[in-house]
């Protein structure tokens, strides 16, 4: 056999080893390979950790979050329960006998407490027109509908329409009637429906409005209340018409918006009567909520008489202090706990009537230099605005009238305004209060803008001789 030489044994051996060499190259980049691909996964894993804690601690948070809105959740629902236990107490305070006799009815059956009446049926609403109609027949201001002689439309409110009209053949008044639906799809309640025709609904807002404003002008007896003359309550044929005593001159808000110029003598005295009437209201648990120029009627020599009762509530302080809420009235006019949705009480009148003060003597529209919507003024009234110039939040009030200037009489009646539109309710004055600043201040706020029209001390006389009659003339059987 022949024997290899040592030349090719050399070059086996080497190419052995480079094969080996090459062998254990692989192998080493796939130990690199998997290394790195451990490396990846622990980092991945640790991202992974990192989320997982994250996230736990978010829903840990969360947890205790939703914890805290079930306690709060609980102590709503029992303050909501105490809440409506206290109405319900009222409520059955109201309907008691004691609450009857304070109504005015020591019997407790002829007037219903209609702050409280259920109309939420028209069968509810039938029975409560029905029982107003024997009341009227008893106490003598049911008038039949052949002695009305019904003219032309003169006005529309939110639940009336408005009419010229005269009763037995030559008493002038004016008519109101009740209408269902609202604006131009508004049906008034005269009588119209068709035998077997399906009658207009009348929704509870607007018989409630009506039978409170019949309810309390019914008994009203003040010379500074428009005077109430009957009314018409067929509700077989949806015929419900209410009747007053009519005024020439129309209404204190269109007055105001022809001529802005009212004499201050005019303005002044407008505001007595108005203030006079209101002191009535109050004193006799009542609460109008709806006091502004549109609601005030003028007649001979601008005597001023307050009309519109339909937003009207009987009101007591030691009864009912906390029991009225909610948005009623006019936005420009209105309290800010009212806008608010706070509980109110009869100050709110004493707002509104800080309000229409100044406007009789400024003679512009509240708010009229600012380019805002009444919901606006509303949100700046209750919320309070940031004022351009100091940066302090303050409530919203219209700008004060500027007649008379720095003279003694003009800053007290200033000081008057704003003391009525206090922001807190309870630093508002009494209306007996507002009378008797008028009747000190008032003339001589006169004699400082009208110097040329004489002796001014006895203008205001004859309305301010009724201020000591206010209280005394609240009992049932006052007379005008």
């Amino acid at each position: 056999m022949e024997s290899k030489s040592p030349e090719m044994e050399g070059g086996s051996e080497s190419t052995r080893v480079n094969a080996e060499v090459a062998a254990l190259k692989v192998a080493l980049q796939r130990e690199r390979t998997h290394r790195q691909r451990l490396a990846d996964s622990a980092d991945t894993v640790a991202l992974a950790l990192e989320a997982g804690r994250e996230t736990k601690a978010f829903l840990d948070s969360r947890v205790r979050e939703l914890e805290g809105e079930v306690v709060e959740l609980r102590g709503a629902q029992e303050f909501w329960e105490e809440q409506r236990n206290r109405l319900n107490a009222k409520v059955k305070k109201l309907a008691s006998p004691s609450a009857a006799a304070w109504r005015g009815d020591e019997s407790g059956a002829d007037h219903d407490n209609y702050n409280e009446a259920v109309l939420e049926t028209e069968e509810q609403r039938a029975i409560h027109v029905m029982r107003m109609r024997s009341r009227a027949q008893r106490e003598g201001w049911d008038v039949d509908w052949s002695d009305v002689a019904l003219g032309e439309v003169i006005g529309e409110g939110a639940s009336g329409v408005i009419y010229r009209a005269s009763l037995y053949g030559g008493t002038e008044c004016v008519a109101k009637a009740l209408k269902a639906g609202h604006s131009v799809t508004a049906v008034p309640l005269l009588g119209t429906t068709q035998e077997g025709a399906t009658p207009p609904v009348v929704l509870e807002e607007e018989i409630g409005s009506f039978l409170r404003e019949v309810d309390l002008l019914a008994s009203a007896r003040h010379p500074r209340i428009v005077r109430f003359l009957g009314a018409t309550l067929d509700w077989d044929v949806r015929r419900v018409v209410t009747y007053f005593e009519r005024h020439e001159h129309g209404n204190l808000l269109s007055i105001l918006r022809k001529s802005r110029n009212i004499p201050v003598r005019d303005a002044l005295r407008i505001a007595g009567d108005i203030a006079s009437a209101l002191a009535y209201l109050h004193a006799r648990g009542i609460v109008h909520r709806d006091v502004k120029p549109s609601n005030v009627l003028l007649g001979k020599g601008r005597t001023a008489y307050l009309s519109d009762l339909g937003f009207a509530r009987r009101w007591r302080r030691s009864v009912d202090e906390d029991f009225m809420t909610g948005e009623t009235g006019t936005y420009i006019y209105m309290a800010p706990e009212v806008i608010s949705h706070d509980s109110y009480g009869d100050s709110v009148d004493v707002y509104s009537f800080g309000v229409l003060l100044n406007e009789l003597l400024d003679g512009k529209g509240p708010y009229s230099e600012r380019y805002m919507t009444p919901l606006q003024i509303a949100k700046s009234v209750a919320d309070r605005w940031v004022h351009a110039e100091t940066g302090e939040p303050m409530p919203l009030r219209p700008s004060l009238f500027t007649i008379g200037a720095d003279k003694p009489g003009a800053v007290k009646i200033r000081a008057l305004v704003t003391s009525c539109w206090d922001d807190d309710p309870g630093r508002r004055p009494s209306f007996r209060d507002v009378l008797e600043q008028l009747r000190l201040f008032g003339p001589t706020l006169v004699s400082e803008c009208e110097p040329s029209k004489g002796n001014v001390g006895g203008f205001l006389a004859g309305l301010f001789a009724q201020r000591d009659k206010t209280t005394a003339s609240v009992a049932p059987d006052a007379t005008t």
